[in-house]
């Protein structure tokens, strides 16, 4: 899917994340924008997924179809159809796995990377229980101290399950903040936040659970996310797991075998520029991951964006598309120096997001009467 090509602009690759995200629905939106501001953009839906999810002959792509290699080169495929030698990359959480394993097979055909919300090996869950677990069960630095508290004290006073305090607080804490998060446990604490606490913690399956053709479709490449990079590592039996979270669905998957990348060596050798977003409040793809690729790619550089959680693809999107259209018109080095214009983006967004949705229920939570105990 196409919106170019413009004279004089550069084709921008993008690589939504998931796996599983459809491509040619969800960002219909995106391309017609791109479309209107004369921004050759190019979208390829995702192996395994919408219009990709069968062979020749109509039938399903297998497991043995499954492979982060092959997706790779189902990049370098529509390149070749489409006659272009050189794009700027711009991948959104497992989108920037396969933005820089593609710079790895093919770095000349590769202007410049983008990473939103980076991923960067299959130990980055190492990360995600670190940042998570300082944040909200610690409560370390002074944003997020009295939302831990509270949420510990709910937990240790059986006022609400460990498992759901884990979702709903990363959930909350990523789309809304601290303080949101607190005045949602208030709230729960008053006896009036029950309706949205339970509507939060059925958000979480909504990324792999049932299959929505076109938009999410986690059966097939969920044998990527599990096989090969490691979606369901060991669970250590403290809370804000993802191992933990992941346990159930992957006994539908194959064991991990093995990343068949080895990116923190490789992306050494990159000699395009590697611009990282990433969010403050970015608890599946941490701060921490970014900063470990900036000090490996010699050309890289950090974005850090205040009041942004997980991916501005589809969190933020006024802000993607002003990277979009900076990439497009000035190149890289723009994209390097916008961050308070991407901040004032962000904060500025009243996009329908998560965002929306949770602060919807809290205001509708009180007005839903409470169920008996018997009922629950």
């Amino acid at each position: 899917m196409r919106t170019g090509p413009f004279p004089g602009r550069p084709t921008v690759v993008v690589i939504p994340g998931g796996p599983g995200l459809g491509t040619a629905t969800l960002y219909g939106g995106l391309r017609s924008w791109a479309r209107r501001n004369s921004i050759d953009l190019l979208m390829i839906e995702h192996r395994g997924v919408g219009l990709s999810r069968r062979d020749a002959t109509g039938a399903d792509l297998t497991a043995d179809d499954m492979r982060l290699g092959l997706v790779v080169e189902d990049i370098a495929s529509v390149l070749d159809a489409e006659n272009i030698q050189s794009a700027a990359v711009y991948g959104s959480s497992y989108g920037t796995y396969l933005a820089q394993a593609f710079a790895v097979e093919h770095p000349d055909r590769v202007a410049c990377l983008l990473l939103d919300s980076a991923m960067l090996t299959a130990q980055d869950h190492l990360d995600v229980r670190a940042a998570s677990r300082d944040r909200l069960l610690h409560g370390s630095g002074q944003d997020t101290a009295r939302a831990a508290g509270k949420l510990r004290a709910l937990v240790a006073d059986g006022t609400v399950q460990r498992s759901e305090a884990d979702v709903v607080a990363r959930i909350v804490y990523e789309y809304c903040g601290p303080v949101v998060l607190e005045c949602l446990l208030d709230q729960v604490r008053r006896g009036t936040g029950g309706f949205a606490w339970k509507s939060i913690a059925a958000l979480e399956p909504m990324d792999t659970g049932e299959r929505r053709p076109f938009r999410m479709e986690f059966d097939l490449v969920g044998v990527i996310a599990f096989r090969e990079l490691n979606y369901a590592p060991e669970p250590d039996g403290l809370p804000f797991d993802p191992g933990a979270s992941f346990a159930d669905l992957a006994q539908r998957f194959p064991p991990f075998e093995g990343e068949p990348y080895d990116l923190p060596s490789t992306i050494r050798g990159f000699t395009m520029p590697v611009i990282l977003l990433s969010g403050e409040r970015d608890l599946r793809t941490p701060r921490s991951v970014a900063e470990r690729i900036t000090e490996l790619a010699p050309h890289s550089h950090l974005v850090p964006l205040r009041g942004a959680g997980h991916s501005l693809l589809d969190s933020h999107p006024a802000a993607a598309r002003r990277v979009l259209t900076l990439v497009s018109t000035e190149g890289p080095q723009a994209v390097m120096a916008a961050a308070e214009e991407l901040e004032a983006l962000i904060d500025r967004s009243r996009a329908l997001n998560p965002a929306t949705l949770v602060r919807s229920l809290m205001r509708l939570s009180p007005l839903v009467p409470r169920r008996r105990s018997h009922e629950r």
